[in-house]
């Protein structure tokens, strides 16, 4: 057995480890930074400045030899602004909702989708599904879109979710996120969920408090990380 980890970092960055290699996604910015000794692959789901930096992406990349992966929107700040080598870019976007790109870099399988924001001012977004020691982790970025046509996203490991509300001062907020984490048990039946886009984040629902809702709710199967060093761990088999 081998054991792939999940680590939330704050806002909406995480890293995934396993012994085949070091993801990090939206995780260098001016607001989250870590000062990783090992990347394989640096994933970005937009270029918003709580999930893409583009000094603290190239130097993570420079520093671990890492490939940058995301959509157009950060080409143009890590080519005109920073000392990042274009070989260590690569820009995927699918031209259409609903039709991924698959594409195996560093020998991590990815499935990337076109996806919109979750406040649909349609900056260039996508999505990843990761395929790792034959698990299935599926991050959302920004995005609460899934495609319940595309058997990929049923019966995943985990699922990595944004869990923030277009309307952050409307009534009923967290009722509406237990309803859409039954909602999407019941749709696409993912081993685990994470709630994502709550640590760190002052502004969106707190986790303590999801936490015991989810608990109120018995919804098994999604996990409310509270601290930073709090870890999901899959394990795969060889």
């Amino acid at each position: 057995m081998s054991v792939i980890s999940v680590q939330l970092l704050g806002i909406g960055a995480l890293k995934i480890e396993s012994e085949k290699g070091t993801i990090f996604i939206d995780a260098f910015s001016p607001y989250v930074n870590p000062l990783p000794e090992k990347a394989d692959l640096i994933l970005i789901t937009h270029d918003d400045p709580d999930h893409f930096g583009s000094q603290e992406v190239a130097e993570a990349a420079i520093r671990t030899g890492a490939m940058v992966v995301g959509p157009p929107g950060i080409a143009y700040p890590l080519l005109a602004q920073t000392e990042l080598p274009a070989q260590q870019i690569r820009i995927i976007y699918p031209v259409h909702l609903g039709k991924p790109i698959s594409e195996t870099i560093n020998g991590v399988h990815l499935k990337v989708y076109q996806t919109r924001h979750f406040i649909d001012w349609e900056p260039p977004h996508i999505s990843y599904l990761i395929k790792m020691n034959g698990e299935k982790i599926y991050v959302t970025g920004d995005s609460n879109m899934l495609d319940e046509s595309d058997p990929d996203l049923h019966d995943l490991d985990a699922l990595v979710y944004s869990l923030v509300p277009k309307d952050l001062s409307a009534p009923g907020v967290m009722a509406g996120h237990i309803a859409a984490l039954r909602k999407i048990k019941m749709q696409y039946s993912p081993q685990t969920i994470l709630p994502n886009h709550l640590l760190h984040c002052d502004w969106t629902v707190n986790p303590k408090k999801l936490g015991q809702a989810v608990a109120e709710a018995d919804l098994d199967g999604v996990e409310v990380f509270t601290d930073v060093k709090q870890r999901l761990e899959i394990f795969a088999p060889v």
